[in-house]
């Protein structure tokens, strides 16, 4: 593309339609999104994308939620878009249409079938050791399905190079995988979200840190945003952290080491952190989680102990 379009219609509501409807807002496109859902990014928890939702209505961006597609009309100069919403057909017509409703790998015309490599609908099938069902044959990336990210394909890569090529075989280890959508403010997440661990009845509690409350988020007036983490009932055990706000995919792999290495919040808490920096942030969080051990009996204890010394 090298002429902006005057009205753009993105179809989709996922990360990458959401990073290029704010792209192109700012550019100076009019941007409309559709989406059959009833928000943006709906895989996230509520109070985290509402914080990008948020700015995108301070960018213009006219959002059409809980509506389908059932055609479009393509002009030379014009896209025509009908949509259904609350029963009834509407339209809209933008000069370029972005769909953003999710891919394929492009294997058909491969002849897979011939090197006995088994597909399925989502792409070549490996095992843990990123080989199809031909074992001289590898694949990793978007074409294996999994998870669509670039970070994850040069994972997956990685392990392709040092199996193919050296003794031995190393295996994929998917535990503990983290991704960002790059809106503005970012917003990341690893492990389970707060409304996955409701929906999979998974014993939990939850420990929240605004950025408006970090002097360098305050200082550099980027103080929209939220720090949360997931972990087991009673425990410090991470079982996910979401991050929005600036730099939030950076802010969010020391919860990603954390969380690969078995390390728990106490362990997040007691590591100094420079100050003033954004890093801070994923320290209080954690300290959120130390001052959740003082129960009423222990501050009783201190108290008396205090009261005696003094």
């Amino acid at each position: 593309m090298t002429k902006l379009p005057q009205k753009l219609l993105v179809a989709g509501g996922g990360p990458i339609g959401s990073e290029l409807s704010q792209c192109f807002a700012r550019f100076g496109s009019e941007v409309t999104l559709l989406d059959m859902a009833p928000s943006i990014l709906t895989r996230e928890d509520p109070d985290m994308r509402e914080f990008v939702q948020k700015s995108f209505e301070k960018d213009d961006i006219h959002m059409l939620f809980k509506v389908k597609i059932k055609k479009v009309e393509h002009g030379e100069y014009i896209h025509k878009v009908t949509y259904e919403k609350d029963g009834k057909d509407e339209e809209v017509v933008g000069n370029a249409l972005f769909v953003s409703v999710g891919r394929r790998p492009n294997i058909e015309n491969l002849k897979l079938e011939n090197a006995q490599i088994q597909t399925s609908r989502t792409g070549i099938i490996i095992n843990q050791y990123c080989q199809t069902s031909a074992s001289h044959i590898y694949a990793c990336g978007d074409v294996a399905g999994g998870y669509q990210f670039t970070h994850f394909a040069d994972y997956q890569a990685r392990l392709v190079l040092r199996n193919a090529l050296f003794p031995g075989k190393a295996k994929a280890d998917y535990r503990v995988v983290p991704w960002c959508t790059y809106t503005d403010p970012e917003l990341a997440r690893v492990g389970i979200s707060e409304q996955e661990a409701q929906q999979k009845n998974i014993s939990h509690d939850i420990f929240r840190y605004d950025l408006s409350q970090l002097d360098r988020a305050v200082c550099d007036s980027e103080g929209r945003g939220l720090v949360k983490v997931v972990t087991k009932k009673g425990k410090d055990k991470i079982l996910g952290a979401s991050i929005v706000g600036f730099h939030a995919g950076d802010l969010l792999q020391e919860y990603v080491f954390a969380m690969k290495q078995n390390l728990g919040l106490k362990h997040i808490s007691s590591t100094i952190h420079p100050y003033p920096t954004m890093a801070e942030a994923t320290r209080r969080a954690s300290d959120e989680w130390m001052r959740s051990r003082l129960k009423p009996w222990i501050v009783k204890l201190f108290t008396w102990y205090f009261g005696m010394l003094f």
